[in-house]
């Protein structure tokens, strides 16, 4: 006689409660980002995540090549791609992709004074940008970076280009600034130098000006990211301390708020890298961070302790949660991408199937938070029913 597919469900959450092995399970999934050598190389730093959209992750990694140097790379699911360098150039970094997976930054042989801006297509190719450092593209196909002023050598503005025309943003004064981050609605941020040429503040470029974004009582800021009326970056403080910052501005540009993020436990700097919508990441006290409704948590705290990660940058996060950084993956540098987990991946395993239904009948009519789904008091059909919705 065949036995019921419910009696081993039921049998095999008995049997995982009673062994003890059980457990509350991660916040996060972890996923190294590996490297364009290969998941197993000793070779050090290996990869570096830097730019998160909803189709792809980029940064830049060591390739195959003798020498080993450094290329751009985009990965989409499990697929990494070598993005390549322009022709007679030998290193290039990926900072940024929009929605569509078109990715920007720069090609570069080292020892330049000055590098070259690509754009990757999400269809593939590359289009040479000239004498431009993209950090950022949006949907609509328009970049922010900073172009390298003719007949000053080493001097950058920021700048916009859209459609082929670049514009030069300017600075506050200084001989130099540049565009870092900008939103849908072209707005650009970055940092510029003060009239005195030692001090860098945050700076806003939009239609008709700029805007000093200013600091947290110290003498320095910069912003690096935004998402519609919010910026973040980082400020001094009145204790000539960095910490991570958001400034919330109005339709017109104009500051209404300035809020500092503060650090983690036992830390006294902090940077915010990335935002959207109320949840920020970045790093402070060269551990990961996570800032959300007034909180900040340290990352690590939220993965496997097992993983043999430290996670020591967070930059990027996209609007399903998803984190995007840089750590220590068995002592070696390692880009990173965390998973929210569902709720009803009880196990932790990157799946909702068997092993997670077998733990909810285990503590049916039970008060267990972990198994109460939709929070009502206790474990019963309406939790059983959000876990077969979310069936893998």
């Amino acid at each position: 006689m065949r036995t019921p597919l419910l009696a081993i469900v039921v049998s095999a959450g008995a049997s995982a409660v009673s062994s003890g092995s059980f457990a509350t399970p991660p916040a996060y999934l972890i996923t190294d980002v590996s490297t364009l050598y290969g998941p197993d190389t000793r070779l050090d730093p290996g990869s570096v995540a830097a730019g998160l959209s909803r189709s792809a992750v980029v940064g830049h990694s060591i390739t195959e090549l003798w020498d080993h140097n450094f290329h751009a790379f985009r990965l989409v699911g499990t697929q990494l791609t070598d993005l390549g360098v322009l022709p007679g150039d030998e290193q290039s970094m990926a900072f940024a992709a929009n929605a569509q997976g078109d990715t920007v930054g720069v090609s570069y042989t080292l020892g330049d004074l000055e590098v070259h801006g690509v754009l990757w297509p999400a269809a593939g190719g590359m289009v040479a940008l000239g004498p431009i450092e993209p950090r950022d593209i949006n949907s609509a196909g328009a970049i922010a970076g900073s172009i390298f002023v003719a007949g000053a050598s080493g001097t950058r503005h920021a700048s916009l280009l859209v459609r082929g025309a670049s514009t030069d943003l300017g600075t506050l004064g200084g001989p130099s600034s540049m565009g870092l981050a900008l939103n849908g609605s072209n707005w650009v941020v970055g940092d510029s130098m003060l009239a005195d040429n030692r001090t860098t503040h945050g700076v806003l470029w939009r239609s008709g000006g700029m805007v000093d974004l200013g600091t947290l009582g110290g003498s320095g800021s910069r912003a690096l990211d935004i998402d519609g009326l919010l910026v973040v970056g980082f400020a001094d403080t009145v204790a000539a301390r960095p910490h991570a910052v958001r400034w919330t501005l109005n339709s017109a540009g104009a500051i209404v708020a300035k809020t500092d993020l503060g650090t983690l436990p036992g830390a006294t700097t902090s940077a915010a890298l990335s935002i959207s919508g109320n949840e920020i990441v970045g790093t402070s006290g060269d551990l990961a961070f996570r800032w959300s409704s007034g909180s900040m948590i340290d990352l690590n705290t939220t993965i496997d302790p097992a993983s043999d990660w430290i996670l020591t940058r967070a930059t990027g996060i996209d609007s399903e949660g998803r984190i995007i950084g840089i750590g220590r993956h068995h002592g070696l540098t390692r880009g990173f991408v965390l998973t929210p987990r569902n709720p009803a991946d009880f196990d932790g395993d990157g799946t909702v199937g068997a092993a997670d239904l077998a733990l909810l009948l285990g503590g049916w009519g039970s008060i267990d938070a972990l198994l109460d789904l939709n929070a009502d008091g206790i474990v019963g059909a309406q939790d059983l029913a959000i876990l077969l919705g979310a069936w893998s």
